[in-house]
């Protein structure tokens, strides 16, 4: 059997461009070599990319172009021409460029650029197979204020929140200040396109909200601001797969002071996770139909993390969020959670390009000539 040419992008322009390093380190030293000839594809601060030469165990370091010599024999600069079944062109402005085919791309560029439909509007024109949710499911699922529209208009049950924009927060602060006094506190503002909790503050008090808000719009022009739910457990789960979909058992955050930051995520490691959560059947299935729910009502394909709030008062779930391009370390949560469903980490990874490859097949079999359709017309 001919292994798959197989591309794994990473890092990107974006505030989780560390994030999104850590996780296409785990994922290049699980891919198994005997099914995949592995390109690893680094895009820097500036959005230029470089293809890496593949090698083991890899760590974040082997990445930093802050010092040129020490990889100048292991990355060149490449690019993807968008171009119907274009190959990857290294080294383009050199007399011996080379070009590579590329058979399936598994993008985990976290964050904007990357996570919001770009990155993966290139990869439709380009035509090859990648992993992950298309153009128009990456875009809403990024967008917490349109996502959340959406699972209104499917009945989902979210926190109730208010959103305003970067023009009117600047002529009109007193009229975003009073819609929000409609919810209660405890609020969390958030930019409405962004992940990994970048941006994000707890407002505990009205006095402090103005301050969050302002902290918000330095990474997005459109903010939410959203009621907690409290008390409240924060459940995780994990669907795999693209219309026939697998959801996994329910993960548990135990976050420090009650909100699982960017800090309490990446830095100090100092929230607790449970694998499984201890969760009655019939909650269980509940928080699983809703994913299942919720994956479908955003149009997603490949993978998910769907993040729930469980009120600990009623036990009624509410999605937080959906997360189509989730952390990817060894310890992270979506790929932890099918471990404990007995999905082994390299059977996930070869799982999901076997949806991508699949998914793509399937989009191939679409008719995209109407000419024979339009002589028949203007003959008649």
């Amino acid at each position: 059997m001919c292994k798959l040419q197989t591309a794994v992008i990473f890092g990107g322009q974006s505030c989780e461009h560390e994030v999104s390093i850590n996780s296409a380190c785990s994922i290049l030293n699980e891919l198994e070599r005997s099914k995949h000839d592995v390109h690893p594809i680094y895009i820097d601060h500036q959005g230029k990319w470089w293809l890496f030469s593949d090698k083991n165990g890899v760590t974040a370091a082997d990445f930093s172009l802050l010092n040129q010599d020490s990889n100048a024999n292991r990355c060149q600069p490449c690019f993807l021409p968008a171009m119907p079944n274009a190959k990857l062109i290294v080294n383009p402005l050199s007399k011996n460029a080379e070009q590579i085919a590329i058979d399936v791309i598994f993008p985990i560029v976290h964050g904007s650029n990357g996570e919001d439909g770009i990155l993966q509007g290139l990869l439709e024109l380009v035509n090859l197979p990648y992993v992950g949710s298309d153009v128009a499911g990456s875009a809403v699922a990024m967008d917490k204020v349109i996502m959340k529209a959406i699972f209104a208009s499917n009945g989902i049950a979210t926190a109730d929140f208010i959103a305003t924009n970067a023009d009117e927060w600047q002529h009109d602060r007193d009229a975003v200040l009073l819609r929000s006094q409609t919810l209660q506190l405890p609020l969390f503002v958030k930019p409405s396109n962004m992940g990994s909790s970048v941006g994000i503050r707890k407002v505990s008090e009205f006095n402090q909200l103005a301050e969050a808000i302002d902290y918000a719009f330095h990474f997005d022009s459109k903010v939410l601001i959203e009621q907690g739910v409290s008390p409240a457990r924060e459940l995780e789960l994990a669907v795999l797969g693209n219309d026939d979909v697998r959801v996994s058992q329910a993960g548990e955050i135990i976050p420090p002071d009650g909100f699982y930051d960017y800090k309490s995520k990446y830095i100090s490691d100092d929230a607790r996770l449970i694998f499984p959560a201890e969760v009655e059947p019939k909650t269980l299935e509940a928080l699983q139909g809703l994913a299942r729910k919720a994956f479908h009502a955003l149009g997603l394909s490949g993978m998910a993390r769907v993040d729930f709030l469980l009120d600990s008062v009623t036990n009624k779930p509410y999605v937080l969020e959906v997360n189509t391009l989730p952390g990817f370390t060894a310890i992270s949560m979506y790929p932890k959670l099918w471990t404990i469903n007995n999905l082994a980490y390299p059977e996930l990874l070869n799982t999901l390009l076997d949806l991508a490859i699949a998914k793509h097949a399937e989009k191939t079999r679409r008719q995209t000539d109407f000419t024979a359709e339009l002589a028949k017309l203007q003959q008649s």
